[in-house]
């Protein structure tokens, strides 16, 4: 899924390559302030679930 907020990646373990490891989430908002609005919430919650 694409998102508009997040950006979501998963890595590889290092001893067993091929299997997910780690997921890395960053959040993707240009102002400082308030940064979890509706969209980053819903959209961190379907990642969650991926």
């Amino acid at each position: 899924m694409d998102y508009k907020t997040i950006k979501w990646s998963v890595h590889d373990n290092p001893q067993q390559p091929g299997e997910p490891c780690i997921g890395l989430i960053t959040l993707n908002r240009s102002l400082p302030r308030n940064p979890v609005g509706k969209i980053l919430r819903g959209e961190l919650t379907k990642a969650r679930e991926e």
